[in-house]
């Protein structure tokens, strides 16, 4: 029970949980990367509940009906809500939880559904009274790079499914798999830290590295297409701090530091970074894509 495999996940797409069929590599070891669709607003304000009649009244923008491969421009200072490509049908006893993937989360973004929870979807989605497969609206929120986004093609989400009223590893199940092949591990120069040192109230603890850190340039105005791969030079965004003991941080300012230690997936975990720690204060995001899947080793 928990966590759907992305074995399970692609037998559910087959079955009618997804329309139009997905590609495979969308397919990912503990969740499923959904597209941009045809269908944005633009809007200067956050919102407690998905409401599409709120949005045709105080949006800056709307467009719908976008054809495929046409181009979606979102701005830093902006919050968009996407319509996804796919449509998708959850069972009763099936719940969603969705996420940034990494690759967008690593350039300042955050895309979250936008349901009546933020980043979840109920069991039973979308709940529409007639059994018809819907399609599922996100929150995009660039906060360092504008981005370009491609209808169809452009993937920015990740929907990991579980069976409902399930329940997270306690202590006592996660020191069980602690350590070993198929579970969960955190390591400092290779070596296995112990479990009672990795382990905080909420889970594994992980410490940042401010010897070589990545600061995003705020002049950089080039939108980034992220469909293209290998097509940026880093200089171009970045700027490298290295050397440093400590790092003062500014407001409205990305930064990308590595970990000092390494965390370990096998076959049978998978893992949830939190976004805030209230111990570090209001406003500061520790992470902007916080699904790790299984087999990860970083």
């Amino acid at each position: 029970p928990g966590e759907f495999s992305g074995g399970e996940t692609e037998e559910e797409g087959q079955e009618g949980m997804l329309i139009p069929k997905v590609e495979r590599d969308q397919i990912q070891p503990s969740s499923l990367e959904v597209r941009v669709g045809n269908e944005y607003w633009e809007t200067d304000f956050l919102f407690t509940e998905f409401n599409k009649d709120m949005l045709d009244r105080f949006a800056l923008d709307h467009k719908d009906n976008l054809k495929a491969g046409e181009e979606i421009l979102c701005r830093p200072g902006y919050i968009y809500i996407v319509k996804s490509h796919e449509k998708l049908k959850l069972p009763q006893n099936i719940e969603g939880i969705s996420d940034t993937k990494s690759t967008v989360g690593r350039v300042g973004a955050i895309a979250l559904a936008a349901d009546k929870k933020f980043s979840q979807l109920r069991a039973g989605f979308p709940n529409n009274g007639n059994g018809a497969r819907g399609h599922v609206y996100f929150t995009v929120q660039p906060l360092a790079f504008p981005l370009k986004l491609k209808v169809g093609e452009t993937r920015l989400f990740q929907i990991r499914l579980r069976e409902t009223g399930t329940s997270y590893l306690d202590k006592g199940k996660l020191e069980i798999i602690y350590g070993t092949e198929e579970g969960v591990g955190l390591y400092r120069e290779d070596a296995l830290i112990p479990f009672e040192s990795a382990l905080n109230e909420d889970g594994i603890e992980m410490t940042l590295n401010t010897k070589r850190v990545f600061v995003h340039k705020k002049w950089a105005a080039k939108p980034l297409d992220l469909t293209l791969k290998d097509h940026y030079e880093p200089h171009e965004f970045w700027d490298l701090c290295e050397g440093h003991d400590e790092i003062v941080m500014e407001p409205n300012t990305l930064y990308l530091f590595p970990t000092n230690e390494r965390i370990k997936f096998g076959s049978c975990a998978c893992g949830f970074i939190v976004r805030e720690d209230p111990s570090l204060g209001v406003g500061v995001k520790t992470h902007l894509a916080g699904f790790i899947d299984p087999g990860f080793d970083a």
